[in-house]
């Protein structure tokens, strides 16, 4: 068996593990075994996010009203969101957030990350995990009833 293991190691290019070998008595000086002692190195994909949806009819009214952005994450990730003007796609705010796997929730102000409120109008919110390039987005609006 442990010539097994060694094959397997000279097989993967590792070199044995200078274990000394254990049994009845001291062992001899320089003595290894030849096992193969290896960790096993596991590939983590980073988080993704997998979903975004607000209610419909999502709008801010300032001053008073929020909405919420759910979220779907596939694994713990830091997401940045990013706000754009809708139509033109001008970015007028970017942040980040700590989530967890699952479902998460942003609620989300006229401020939206800033400290300036948003102009009455339409709105895209995109979601991107660090360490992901794909993004997700969707509209919501600011402004009363009777504003556009």
């Amino acid at each position: 068996a442990s010539g097994a293991r060694l094959d397997a190691a000279r097989a993967l290019g590792v070199a044995p593990s200078p274990v000394p070998l254990l049994g009845a008595g001291e062992p001899e000086p320089g003595a290894v075994a030849n096992e193969l002692v290896a960790s096993p190195v596991i590939a983590r994909r980073p988080g993704r996010v997998t979903g975004i949806r607000v209610a419909s009819k999502a709008r801010i009214v300032p001053g008073r009203g929020t909405v919420r952005v759910r979220y779907r994450l596939s694994a713990d990730a830091r997401v940045v969101f990013t706000v754009r003007r809708s139509p033109g796609g001008a970015r007028v705010s970017r942040f980040a957030r700590s989530g967890a796997r699952g479902d998460n929730v942003l609620v989300l102000t006229a401020r939206a990350g800033r400290t300036r409120a948003l102009a009455p109008g339409r709105y895209v919110i995109a979601a991107r995990a660090v360490g992901d390039t794909r993004e997700l987005a969707v509209g919501f609006r600011v402004g009363g009833p009777n504003r556009p």
